[in-house]
């Protein structure tokens, strides 16, 4: 019986450890999710709280003090008692206000007592009440928090989180874990960075030094499979809490919604419903209630944010600009204002000029730029500030030629239709302008009333654009397209009826139209038998 229970115990025992073995080859690899968002509202600040502490213990003073005032559970302040460099000498920061002060001064300033029992306070020779105390040392005999060396490890591991994510952009970040190496060593930084069509591992070691995945595999002794497994299937580091899940887009991280219903942490979203962006990243979980639109649906699945946006394309945030360059170092900045003008690409959120076509992308060479009217300059951050205004162009004027009424031969009838009028022929304005650059805009309206029972309902008119760079004082104009008038007909005439027609041009700025009327002209409706 002795033996066959100890055959037994022993079996059990042998198990037991196999067991142990087999689970922690299983469990050596683990990796843990962290958003951006969660480490720059949670992780960072705490990163910057223990950096505090382990500053202090490497300094002459030795040791650090965190010191909290509080009611139950509630942290109503937090005060650091530190070593300062700048001022080589212990202070007291109140992390609320910012500000700091000598030792001696933190009773009667910070926590409503005298000098000595605030000192004895900090030397830990008195309690004060709704006040706790935690101390940060590598040997001292009174301490009451974890281990230097833990709390170092903490600040360097997010060291390395925060620069993987300041460094390659990306939305999440990861601490790897291989438990089989040993404690402090065991730990690797990384992110996983897509650029739309593939995706590669970095990684750091706790010390900040780069490492590749072949360099983790051999560290480790797993395949590269295996440690990006780990890595695709990592859960998020801080439990998130809520009934719903906020998201960002992918396009522009400042546009946040709430959406109804859980989503996985860092998973990429697709709608079709919302004109901001196609592509969103689920950010976290949430109890607010949901602010995104009840028609809009969202699609569970999408391997990241890059392939999203690579697939569908985030809306332009740029304009079209039309600007004269000069470098203005070997000539004057005004050559801007009458050099030949190119098309850029301007982002008015961001106040930055982009090439064509590369909007967000490759910005405006450094140098002055100008619309004929002011003069910018493009530093290295593409940023378009105004330096100045261009000379005043000397005065210029408007000759109308050749437009009458009888230039439309064709006869306009009724319809319930815009009234259209093509111009198929070369219709000539002349004018004087002293430069060899002229863009001209033409425009045709009609202010007419009917007389008789209907309405008119006013329409944006039509604009043409036309440059040239031909030094003269006579141009061509060849519209060739159907112009409308600038109002709906839609009424009944009983009779003939003649509208007043205005030509207006804008000479110069398009962007700052300064329209002048350059010619009139009546086109009769003949209203059919």
């Amino acid at each position: 019986m002795s033996r066959e229970f100890d055959s037994r115990m022993d079996r059990k025992k042998s198990n037991t450890i196999l067991s142990n073995i087999y689970y922690k080859k299983e469990m050596a690899l683990e990796s843990k999710r962290i958003t951006k968002k969660e480490f720059q509202t949670y992780y960072e600040p705490l990163r910057s709280d223990f950096e505090r502490m382990v500053n202090s213990v490497n300094s002459s003073m030795g040791f650090g003090q965190i010191i909290q005032k509080y009611i139950g559970t509630e942290v109503l302040n937090t005060y650091y008692h530190v070593w300062d460099n700048n001022l080589n000498q212990q202070v007291v920061l109140d992390k609320t206000t910012g500000a700091y002060y000598p030792p001696e001064q933190a009773g009667p300033m910070l926590w409503e007592t005298s000098a000595s029992n605030g000192l004895g306070f900090l030397n830990g020779l008195i309690s004060l009440s709704g006040y706790r105390k935690f101390k940060y040392c590598v040997s001292c005999s009174d301490r009451n928090v974890p281990a230097f060396q833990s709390i170092d490890n903490f600040k360097k591991r997010y060291d390395q989180v925060g620069s993987l994510l300041s460094t390659h952009n990306t939305l999440d970040a990861y601490l790897f874990y291989d438990f089989a190496l040993t404690r402090f060593n065991n730990v690797f930084p990384a992110v996983k960075y897509d650029d739309g069509v593939n995706v590669t591992f970095y990684f750091k070691d706790i010390n900040g030094t780069d490492k590749s995945l072949n360099e983790i595999a051999q560290t480790t002794n797993k395949p590269v499979s295996e440690i990006e497994t780990s890595i695709n299937d990592a859960e998020i580091v801080k439990p998130q809490i809520g009934t719903n899940t906020v998201i960002t887009s992918c396009c522009d991280e400042s546009l946040s919604y709430v959406i109804s219903g859980q989503y996985n942490v860092g998973a990429t979203l697709y709608t079709v419903g919302m004109t901001e962006s196609y592509c969103w990243y689920a950010e976290s979980l949430t109890d607010q209630a949901p602010t995104a639109p009840e028609t809009v649906t969202f699609t569970n699945g999408g391997r990241s944010c890059a392939e999203c946006v690579r697939l569908n394309p985030c809306p332009s945030p740029c304009e079209e600009m039309s600007l004269g360059y000069t470098e203005g170092r070997t000539s004057p900045i005004s050559d801007a204002c009458s050099a030949s003008q190119l098309i850029y690409e301007y982002d008015s959120n961001e106040g930055v000029l982009y090439q064509q076509g590369q909007c967000g992308i490759s910005k405006a060479e450094i140098g002055y730029y100008s619309d004929g009217r002011t003069i910018y300059f493009v530093g290295g951050d593409g940023k378009l500030n105004e330096v100045e205004t261009c000379q005043p162009p000397p005065p210029s004027y408007f000759e109308f030629v050749d437009i009458f009424s009888d230039n439309f031969n064709e006869i306009w009838s009724y319809t319930n239709s815009a009234l259209q009028q093509s111009w198929s022929d070369v219709n000539n304005f002349r004018f004087m302008y002293d430069t060899t650059y002229v863009q001209l805009s033409i425009r045709i309206i009609s202010t007419y009333e009917p007389p008789t029972q209907g309405s008119v309902f006013n329409t944006p008119p039509k604009e043409n654009g036309l440059s040239y760079i031909d030094p003269s004082n006579i141009y061509g104009i060849n519209l060739g397209y159907y112009l409308t008038i600038g109002c709906d007909i839609n009424f009944y005439p009983t009779e003939t009826t003649t509208i007043p027609v205005d030509v207006q041009g804008n000479f110069g700025d398009k962007f700052n139209p300064d329209w002048r009327t350059i010619g009139t002209f009546n086109a009769t409706i003949i209203i059919p038998a």
